[in-house]
């Protein structure tokens, strides 16, 4: 035990001096006990009556360190989610040379999705205050200076945590704490990135180990959003398959379900987890199932529901597509893009979403599904129109955008041309008309208009391709590591809405950048899209 305890509070003087020992065995053994053969007769005879005498108690063994510790500071187990339904145990290893040195948390492979790697920041309290103070140090030395000396500092910012209950338990990640620490205690602005995580110690970092029912390990390491992402199926298939089975379901062709319940309780190795039923959408028809989070459950969600709303009024949703004015020209403009027959499956299923969900609203009762279905049919006439004219604004556009562009032909501004298209390539991928959110698709003749813009600024002044390469240098990296993003999610799992999020921010910023003078739809800055860009990668 004294050895296990060495391993886990890391610190090599919690062994009682062997002058202690001395005197234990010098206290109880005879003065006429000499040798081997005289200890083993004395032992025979003694340990009679008292067969433990010659075992040494912790006092013997343990120093007044090792007894002043307390067993809270390095806990047996560990609640890694806010509500506690998702508790690990732990293991210690002091080993520098060992891949798992530190701190091992052991959960169910179900839990995977439960675990939050936010509360996994705080450790457990005996190696907290070590934590701070090291995080303290990676801070710039620019910025560090307002925070010193960091022991003193780090000690501080222990009692400020207790005191503003900046804990994991309300919410914050160690990281989000300290800023408000440093905000409160200092004179210093501090943002989460400005702490180096790469310089924390491995043994300041939790590692993860998820195991199977047989208790054999499936995945290990500290990336908990890579361990994720490694056992995605295996967690998503968990959670459907333990979903009662009224939710799981295909080929829905109504609302014969009952109201649908935001979350469901899930029973799994004796832990409760959270499962999230949806309507889904797959080759154009309608499932229920549950999903291991809300956001992807969210998003499948709304694409179910605009399924089964089209499901259910196609007729009179064909026939207010073919009223829309100007129908035919709409037809023509759209061939660079695809056919007649795509263009009305876009168009039925922006109609169905504007006259059935104009206030982007989570239906989940059925009554309130059966209500929007009669009031939107309705409707149909007027939203076809207002589809029919944003959709033909968008596609005039998108002609005399696409002529400019194929219109710059200097070599100077081959770099940024290119970056225009690729752009454009996004913005207007296959079936884009039905795919992106129509929040998002009325502002895009701004956008578009924002790629003129930046075409006419590079001809306008000498300054003008200076100023396109500066914006280039801040875009591009956030454009490459969200490209990135998408080309190694599993797609099989549905939207997914953070990145969605980031996505439109992205194309915010890109006018914000180019053209500021056309203004944004919502706040956007570089600091912003890296803040949701970290919610991203913690997710």
């Amino acid at each position: 035990r004294s050895h296990a305890l060495q391993r886990r509070y890391r610190r090599a003087d919690l062994l009682a001096d062997a002058s202690v020992r001395h005197a234990f065995f010098d206290h109880r053994l005879p003065k006429d006990v000499f040798t081997g053969e005289d200890l083993v007769r004395w032992r025979m005879h003694v340990e009679k009556s008292n067969p433990q005498i010659l075992f040494l108690s912790e006092r013997e063994v343990l120093s007044d360190a090792a007894r002043a510790l307390s067993a809270a500071d390095f806990p047996a187990t560990l609640a890694l989610a806010a509500a506690g339904s998702c508790v690990a145990s732990l293991s210690y290893i002091n080993d520098p040379q060992h891949p798992a040195d530190g701190i091992t948390a052991t959960l169910p492979v179900e839990a995977a999705g439960a675990a939050d790697e936010r509360v996994g920041q705080w450790l457990v309290p005996g190696l907290l205050k070590e934590k701070v103070e090291t995080l303290v140090r990676s801070l710039p030395k620019a910025v560090r200076t307002h925070f010193v000396p960091p022991p003193q500092f780090a000690e501080q910012c222990l009692a400020e945590i207790a005191r503003a209950r900046l804990t994991a338990a309300e919410g914050y990640s160690l990281t989000e704490a300290l800023v408000a620490c440093c905000k409160a205690l200092g004179d210093g602005e501090v943002a989460e990135r400005d702490f180096d995580l790469a310089a924390l110690p491995p043994y300041l970092t939790l590692t993860y180990r998820f195991t199977d029912a047989a208790g054999h390990l499936l995945a290990e390491g500290r990336d908990l959003p890579a361990l994720r992402r490694q056992l995605r199926d295996r967690i998503v298939r968990s959670v459907t398959e333990l979903a009662p089975i009224r939710y799981n379901r295909e080929g829905l062709n109504n609302w014969d379900f009952g109201d649908l319940p935001e979350r469901i309780d899930v029973q799994a190795r004796g832990l409760k987890l959270s499962g999230y039923p949806a309507l889904t959408s797959e080759q154009g028809r309608v499932g229920l199932r549950v999903f291991a989070t809300p956001q992807a459950a969210a998003a499948n969600h709304r694409e179910g529901l605009r399924r089964l709303f089209v499901i259910r009024a196609r007729e009179n949703l064909e026939r207010a597509v073919k009223h829309i004015t100007e129908l035919e020209q709409l037809r023509g403009r759209y061939a660079t893009f695809g056919d007649g027959k795509e263009l009305q499956t876009s168009l039925v299923q922006r109609v169905a979403e504007l006259a059935f969900l104009p206030d982007d609203a989570v239906v989940r009762l059925e009554a309130d599904f059966t209500a929007r279905l009669d009031k939107g049919r309705a409707n149909l006439d007027v939203s076809a129109n207002t589809v029919g004219q944003t959709v033909a604004g968008i596609l005039k556009t998108v002609q005399s955008t696409l002529l400019a562009v194929e219109s710059a032909k200097a070599p100077a501004h081959a770099a940024a041309v290119l970056d225009i298209k690729e752009q454009l390539d996004r913005l207007l991928e296959a079936r884009f008309i039905a795919r992106v959110p129509w929040a998002w698709r009325t502002q895009y003749p701004r956008n578009l208009a924002a790629s003129s813009a930046r075409l006419r600024k590079l001809t306008g002044s000498g300054e003008g391709l200076a100023n396109d390469e500066r914006g280039m240098i801040d875009v591009q990296p956030r454009q490459e590591a969200f490209l990135w993003a998408c080309r190694n999610r599993d797609a099989s799992h549905g939207p997914d809405p953070a990145l969605e999020q980031y996505r439109w921010m992205l194309e915010e910023f890109c006018v914000q950048t180019f053209a500021q003078e056309l203004g944004t739809a919502v706040p956007v800055s570089g600091k912003r899209l890296d803040q949701l860009w970290s919610r991203i990668r913690m997710d």
